[in-house]
């Protein structure tokens, strides 16, 4: 069906002349041949004087069904193509073919919204802030999907047609002006969408012209383990990447003395990296050295807490007749203790929590004061150790930096609270909460909180563009200083 065939025996062929009368006739290498029934038996005889030819007939079994709708881009199909088929009795038509169809583009807009103070969350899965208005981060921005992209107005809309196949897409918003603006909800400016007809609205998107807040360290080592939900076990750090001038893009920088190589080493366990805000730029401007010293490290070596302490400096089992208390009449408000501690121990005790706010700690030169905290440890005013001195807390609970306590100046450089502060619990350095502009923390020592680090601190303005809401810096001189129960055989 469908196409004429050569000249042999079949039913779409005729002789002619049509007035050929012997009995049944047919065509046979191109001559027509009759058939006659001789002694009950049909036999053919050939005859010249007509001719055999093809020709087409009118055959009600060589049909097909019309064309049905398939899915968009199946197939040899293109994304904007729809798929059809169709079903057929006899040979030589064909069942699929692919058309152009407008349906297949399916909208997806929204609304690219002004946040200045970076207060957007997700609220299911798509960005929310109520009162925002409308803007365009650049002349041309662009909102694009996996095959299609489309301009964003001045007044932040945007419509562009997302090809219905495949249905899951990514949804990005190309910032026109990346200097000036960063998306703050969602980070990496893009949602996967599952795209669907008629359409997809509501995709809102929130930039800011204030970077998101960060951390850094100077000549010091970062590593997170296993933790919970701060910067461990993986280290979330988008440095600005607009930073310029006296602000250094780096997780980690050199010491004080600028010395090469000094800056620090990134390492983790079981988790991620994300130290830029750029999407795609994952583990940029790691280091100051630009050494790119990033280590996947399975730390399975003695978990130096609370307990491993108290028995490297043998006090007194706590369970066994209990274990004076250094801070007996000051825990609520502590002093730097003046005198040694109680029962000729080579460290101070307290059984509970403890919080230092009134009273400065100074610590002077030779001077080296361990001490042990069974509870929290709250800590609302300076510590200092001048070179040559050593100061250390070890803490079976968290150690807590209110966040009351800090600088105002995003830009301060001196140290707040300089020692060893080990906690089993949670380093936690807190915020003031909302849109309110945090005070900066700034820590020089070591910083080990072996159940989690929360660095919550955040200005909520352009002044995250330029400086981190905490800084540490490293102290070698407290490993030199260390006291004898503390150090390694």
């Amino acid at each position: 069906c469908g196409t004429v065939q050569a000249c042999n025996n079949g039913p779409c062929e005729t002789c002619s002349p049509s007035t050929f009368v012997p009995g049944p006739f047919d065509c046979d290498g191109g001559a027509c041949v009759s058939w006659q029934r001789r002694n009950g038996i049909w036999k053919s005889t050939p005859s010249q004087a007509w001719s055999c030819s093809d020709s087409c007939v009118a055959d009600v079994a060589c049909a097909c069904s019309g064309w049905v709708n398939g899915a968009c881009g199946v197939g040899v199909c293109a994304p904007n193509q729809r798929q059809q088929t169709r079903t057929c009795s006899g040979g030589g038509f064909a069942t699929t073919q692919c058309v152009a169809d407008p349906t297949c583009a399916f909208p997806v807009s929204g609304t690219v919204y002004n946040d200045p103070n970076r207060e957007a969350v997700a609220m299911g899965s798509i960005c929310q802030l109520a009162g925002a208005s409308g803007v365009q981060p650049g002349a041309s921005s662009t909102v694009s999907t996996d095959f299609t992209s489309g301009p964003v107005t001045g007044a932040g809309t945007f419509s562009v047609n997302a090809l219905g196949s495949p249905p899951d897409q990514l949804i990005t918003l190309n910032l026109g002006d990346p200097t000036t603006w960063t998306c703050s909800c969602p980070s990496s400016c893009r949602y996967g969408v599952t795209v669907s007809n008629p359409g997809t609205s509501g995709i809102n998107y929130f930039v800011s012209q204030a970077r998101a807040s960060w951390f850094q360290t100077v000549g010091g080592d970062v590593h997170a383990n296993n933790g919970g939900g701060g910067i461990l076990p993986s280290i979330r750090n988008p440095l600005s990447s607009i930073c310029s001038g006296a602000c250094k893009p780096y997780t980690s920088l050199r010491d004080i003395l600028d010395t090469v190589n000094s800056s620090g080493i990134i390492s983790y366990n079981n988790g991620s990296v994300d130290t830029w805000s750029d999407y795609g730029k994952q583990t940029y401007n790691l280091d100051e050295d630009d050494r790119h010293l990033l280590v996947d490290s399975n730390h399975n070596k003695p978990i130096e807490n609370f307990a491993y302490f108290w028995r490297r400096f043998e006090l007194r089992p706590q369970e066994v007749g209990g274990v004076s208390d250094d801070f007996e009449f000051d825990y609520y408000d502590a002093a730097k203790p003046t005198d040694p501690p109680l029962d000729n121990r080579p460290a101070y005790y307290h059984p509970g929590d403890l919080t230092i706010s009134s009273y400065p700690w100074n610590v002077g030169v030779g001077e080296k004061l361990t001490i042990f905290v069974d509870g929290n440890l709250t800590i609302e005013n300076t510590t200092s150790v001048t070179p040559g001195g050593f100061l250390a807390f070890i803490v079976k609970g968290d150690i807590i930096f209110p966040a009351t306590f800090g600088d105002p100046d995003p830009a301060a450089t001196a140290a707040l609270v300089q020692g060893v502060f080990i906690a089993n619990g949670t380093i936690d350095v807190q915020s003031l909460g909302g849109t309110n502009q945090d005070l900066k923390f700034i820590g020089e020592g070591t910083f080990a909180g072996l159940t989690d680090v929360k660095l919550s601190r955040d200005y909520h303005n352009t002044a995250n563009n330029q400086n981190p809401t905490e800084l540490f810096r490293f102290r070698p001189d407290f490993l030199i200083n260390l006291p004898q129960d503390m150090k390694k055989p």
